[in-house]
């Protein structure tokens, strides 16, 4: 299984989806701006996924991955950061959110502000699936320095999930 990054989504037999979805083949796409996306690999499903702050907030990556995992030492995981927040200053109320699921772990302090780390957020569910973290990867691509993965004329970029 490989990652591969690219903004023509018209290859034969890749569906670009909206936001979430499962396929039994071998490729599956997504379009995202900002949002952290998971990608999940079981032996018998691609899966992946784009989450807002608040649907993170609210598990459902954990939600949406968590019938898929049977055996977790058989999954893979890539977390795609975003393209450009990787973090946001906390809003009131969150704290408290993320203390009651468990998932405090995701915010963090700097300069004497708050903060929610989404990508760590995104980790932390996965990890409450009991996927280990030799098998969570986490990505980052830098806009000013791949203009070459956008879709003409906005900021979608493509990303491609292909099994290997």
């Amino acid at each position: 299984m490989h990652l591969v990054y690219g903004k023509d989504s018209s290859v034969e037999g890749i569906e670009t989806v909206p936001s979430f979805s499962i396929c039994d083949g071998n490729s599956l796409a997504i379009a995202t701006t900002t949002d952290p996306v998971i990608m999940l690999v079981t032996p018998d499903k691609l899966s992946i996924g784009r989450y807002t702050d608040e649907e993170l907030l609210n598990k459902k990556a954990y939600e949406d991955f968590k019938s898929l995992v049977k055996d977790p030492e058989q999954c893979e995981v890539h977390i795609y950061a975003g393209t450009v927040f990787a973090s946001r200053p906390i809003k009131e109320g969150e704290l408290d959110a993320l203390r009651s699921i468990g998932l405090l772990e995701a915010s963090k302090i700097s300069q004497g502000k708050t903060y929610l780390d989404l990508p760590v957020l995104s980790l932390l569910q996965m990890r409450l699936l009991g996927i280990d973290m030799k098998n969570i990867y986490l990505d980052r691509i830098d806009p000013r320095n791949e203009n070459s993965l956008f879709v003409e004329g906005g900021t979608n970029i493509v990303q491609i999930l292909r099994k290997a």
